[in-house]
């Protein structure tokens, strides 16, 4: 499975790795929504730093981007940390925080290059 979930004290940490699409994160998503957990979770990091190929477009980002959303009538105030290295999948992550701002989502939404820097964040 190209992703492991670690629940905390206060939030989900994804590990994903080999190659990603768009049925895996929905897949992602749709578990961490309906767990019970999900409505007192006050973050999320998202590690993709070990991702081979995340096989989406930038017009693909839109859906986890509208989940996120509808997610986020439910539950308005949380912190979202995602991680990349390469290029590509910053690209990708920049293209999902542009569309999750354009539908007005109420979650703060950063990007990161290490899982310290995130977390460094995610404490402020």
């Amino acid at each position: 499975m190209p992703h492991e979930t670690r629940w905390e004290d206060k939030g989900v940490y994804w590990r994903l790795t080999g190659r990603v699409d768009l049925d895996e994160i929905n897949l992602m998503n749709n578990r961490w929504y309906s767990d019970q957990r999900f409505m007192a979770s006050e973050y999320c990091i998202w590690d993709a730093s070990e991702v081979e190929l995340l096989a989406l477009t930038e017009h693909d980002v839109d859906v986890p981007a509208a989940h996120d959303r509808a997610a986020a009538a439910m539950k308005p105030e949380l912190k979202a940390a995602l991680i990349a290295q390469d290029q590509a999948t910053q690209k990708l992550i920049e293209a999902f925080i542009e569309s999750s701002r354009r539908l007005h989502s109420t979650w703060d939404f950063a990007q990161f290059e290490s899982e310290d820097q995130a977390r460094s964040w995610l404490s402020h």
